[in-house]
């Protein structure tokens, strides 16, 4: 009975995107203002049943009508705002350079950082906030029985065993990856003396800087390792899941390129259409954007593209990693860059959009001087306001549907509005 019910439901979704889209050919305005609201309940309606990717998949082209991205469309399938330095309370350590990655290492469901140091040490960021509102604390230099590398650490986290938990690959200068197996458990990690090149591994040319995904979508984790001239190798893990062993490495297969000079790859579905794409940090600050325009067992990835999507170059050597920093169902990117300072890019284009058509509340204007007014056909029982760097700002119980805000500093918000313990609006508004 459930089935068929959604069933209907999806049924009436397509009815209602092909009724959209003759509207809207036909400009006829306030029929695609009362069809959009059909469509806004249905996928509220949808939301927990279907996954956002599924419910992006049904709306098809009309997605552009709406204001999301397609698949079909790498222009628009990401955006992102202008770079925040050092967010969320990161703080640059006092080295040159470093790799950085981010997993939830201490399994509380938000994403940590790993930032590794010119020296060869590690510093761990917990994220002592949320995984939508992420504080990172003071940062704890090589933890969980970490010990420093040979110059340069370019940490990247992965399963290599699965058995459930973030093992490490650490890049180093000379070109060696060393492996620091967590003996640990999903939610306090321990980490053995690491081993140098396993299963299989050879050293990359001078720098090695490590990235792990199922590129060929086997089932097991391979690795894509950066190295000095820019040169991307692979290897293709030909051993299983629990037990890596990793081939000869192919210097850029799959149409790959060099990078200039130094190559620090990432991989992510950065167009939505199922298959990884790879993100490649350069000497110059610039980030290399290769779509992957082959399939998930099968990639081949376009000429590079730099910058795209609103990014912006950073301050020589960008190091990226890729995370849903916000828990919007998107991956934003976090760049570290010379001298340790941490850029933060968030992605806001298509769960954004994803996100009003699932908002029940509105809160506006954008931008406000001293006031922000809530509309709402729920009881908004409470209100969070968090800076931009995610620490809670102010708290309002039970709020009138007006708030005054005349003591907040001008800048960027964050606003949560809450009914019956679900938040039911998330917007980001600038004060003046």
């Amino acid at each position: 009975m459930r089935k068929t019910h959604y069933s209907r439901k999806t049924r009436q979704l397509k009815r209602l995107i092909h009724e959209l889209k003759e509207a809207h050919t036909l400009n006829q305005t306030i029929a695609v203002k009362r069809i959009k609201a059909k469509i806004k309940t249905l996928i509220q309606q949808l939301v927990g049943v279907f996954s956002k990717y599924q419910l992006r998949n049904v709306l098809g082209s009309a997605a552009l009508v709406i204001g999301l991205a397609t698949a079909n469309s790498t222009a628009q399938a990401q955006n992102f705002a202008a770079p925040i330095q050092n967010a969320f309370g990161l703080t640059p350590t006092p080295t040159q350079f470093g790799g950085l990655t981010m997993a939830d290492m201490d399994g509380d469901g938000d994403l940590d950082i790993l930032q590794g140091q010119y020296y060869g040490a590690i510093d761990y960021f917990e994220n002592t906030g949320t995984a939508s509102a992420p504080v990172f604390g003071t940062p704890q230099t090589n933890p969980f029985g970490l010990v420093n590398s040979a110059n340069i650490s370019i940490p990247t986290a992965a399963d290599l065993d699965n058995d459930g938990d973030f093992d490490l690959l650490v890049g180093e200068f000379y070109g060696n990856i060393l492996y620091f197996e967590n003996n640990g458990t999903t939610i306090s990690p321990s980490f053995a003396s690491p081993v140098q090149n396993p299963f299989g591994l050879v050293p990359a040319y001078l720098v090695g800087a490590p990235t792990c995904a199922d590129i060929d979508n086997d089932g097991d984790l391979d690795l894509l390792v950066g190295e000095y001239y820019g040169n991307l190798q692979f290897f293709e893990n030909t051993g299983t899941p629990t037990s890596p062993n990793f081939a000869a490495p192919v210097q850029n297969p799959f149409g790959l390129t060099p990078a200039y000079m130094l190559a620090f790859p990432v991989f992510g579905d950065l167009d939505l259409d199922g298959d990884l794409d790879l993100m490649v940090g350069e000497y110059y600050g610039n980030n290399q954007f290769f779509e992957n325009t082959g399939t998930s067992s099968a990639p081949l990835f376009a000429a590079p593209v730099s910058n795209p999507f609103g990014l912006t170059a950073v301050v020589q050597l960008s190091c990226p990693t890729l995370g849903d920093l916000d828990n919007d169902g998107d991956l934003d990117l976090l760049v570290n860059e010379y001298y340790e300072n941490t850029q933060y890019f968030e992605n806001t284009q298509f769960n954004a959009s994803v996100k009003e058509l699932e908002q029940t509340a509105a809160i506006f204007p954008n931008p406000f001087v001293s006031e922000v007014t809530i509309e709402s056909k729920s009881n908004i029982d409470k209100v969070e306001i968090f800076s931009i760097a995610g620490q809670l700002v102010k708290t309002i119980d039970n709020p009138t549907s007006t708030l005054d805000l005349k003591e907040l500093d001008p800048g960027m918000y964050l606003f949560n509005a809450y009914s019956e313990g679900e938040i039911v609006a998330t917007e980001k508004l600038k004060k003046q």
